[in-house]
């Protein structure tokens, strides 16, 4: 079978569908693979995937740029005419499956997060949600990894129960990220948060939750990891984060950490 695999980058389709890859391709299927060309790109055609670049702003909500996309992504399945597509992250499963359905190719979907847009009830999220209503009357499967997220679906009659499925999640390869032991024994009790720093990934809340320790005496250590991302429209700005930094550094003999 001819397979294409479609999600908002390169880096996306190597770190967490690197496995499913494989196994398609030890089962004889060809993979091809479509995304905006970025460092990771190379690496799937080093795993012997035929990769397709295509522009797709994963940030934006511009309806010209999205318009733009289904012809594009039009373009390239009609071009390509695979057996079945794999679509992922938002734009994908939306405009991807549109694109598909005027084709008459099979999609299968997988809605692995929710995105901002379902944070708030505001045009935005009116309009997505009106979009996904549209785009998934088209897959022959929608799975969730997040039972929530299957039920907000249903809830608001985006998919039908007969057309969803859940799964435990993506997975890791075991091989890729193997655990090593810890070869230095912390002084404090150390709370580690790794994350994207914008404002719905609950970086907030991990902030409140330290005040909350201190004021109540807990001697511990807290840690902030992750990429400053100021061009997100949710992003925190690093004048906020240095904020953090310098009001916890009075309470600490070690150097802050974010």
């Amino acid at each position: 079978m001819k397979i294409a695999v479609v999600l908002n980058t390169s880096w996306n389709i190597y770190n967490f569908r690197k496995g499913l890859i494989r196994s398609l391709m030890d089962k004889g299927n060809q993979v091809i693979t479509i995304a905006p060309k970025d460092k990771f790109t190379y690496k799937l055609m080093e795993m012997g995937c035929r990769h397709i670049p295509v522009k797709m702003d994963s940030r934006g909500a511009n309806p010209i740029k999205d318009f733009l996309l289904i012809l594009e992504l039009y373009g390239i399945y009609k071009k390509l005419r695979p057996d079945v597509i794999l679509h992922y992250t938002i734009k994908p499963n939306i405009y991807g499956t549109i694109a598909a359905s005027l084709l008459g190719i099979p999609v299968v979907n997988n809605v692995c997060g929710l995105g901002t847009m379902f944070l708030k009830d505001n045009l935005v999220s009116r309009v997505a949600i009106t979009l996904y209503r549209i785009a998934f009357r088209f897959p022959k499967k929608i799975f969730f990894q997040n039972e929530d997220d299957q039920k907000l679906f249903l809830s608001k009659r985006i998919v039908s129960k007969k057309s969803c499925d859940l799964l435990p999640g993506s997975g890791i390869d075991v091989n890729d990220f193997m655990p090593v032991p810890n070869q230095v024994e912390n002084k404090r009790f150390t709370f580690l948060l790794i994350s994207r720093l914008i404002y719905d990934k609950g970086i907030l809340e991990y902030i409140e939750a330290i005040d909350a320790l201190k004021k109540e005496g807990i001697d511990a250590h807290f840690q902030l990891l992750g990429p400053i991302d100021e061009q997100h429209q949710r992003g925190i700005p690093s004048a906020t984060i240095q904020q953090w930094i310098e009001k916890t550094r009075w309470n600490t003999s070690e150097p802050p950490k974010t």
